[in-house]
C-alpha cells in the first residue's frame, strides 16, 4: 500500500515509449539530451519555451539541439 500523495516512478531505463496528444517518442537508447529533446517537442507548445530553458540550467541542452517544431 502507498500512503496518498506518494511518489511512484520508473527508471528512466525502463521507459521506451511516450505518447501525448502532440505526437510520440521512442527514448529507447537516447543520451540524456536526446531524450530531453523528444520530451520537449512532445509538450504542448506553450510551455517548449520553458522546458528549453530549464534543459538548459540542468546543463543537459545545448546549441547543437534542434529546435522543437
Amino acid at each position: 500500500m502507498l500512503t496518498p500523495g506518494a511518489a511512484v516512478t520508473v527508471p528512466r531505463t525502463q521507459v521506451q515509449y511516450v505518447v501525448t496528444e502532440y505526437g510520440k517518442a521512442n527514448l529507447k537508447a537516447k543520451s540524456t539530451w536526446g531524450r530531453a529533446e523528444a520530451l520537449i517537442n512532445l509538450a504542448h507548445p506553450d510551455f517548449r519555451d520553458d522546458l528549453i530553458a530549464s534543459a538548459k540550467e540542468m546543463k543537459i541542452w545545448s546549441r547543437t539541439n534542434r529546435i522543437p517544431f
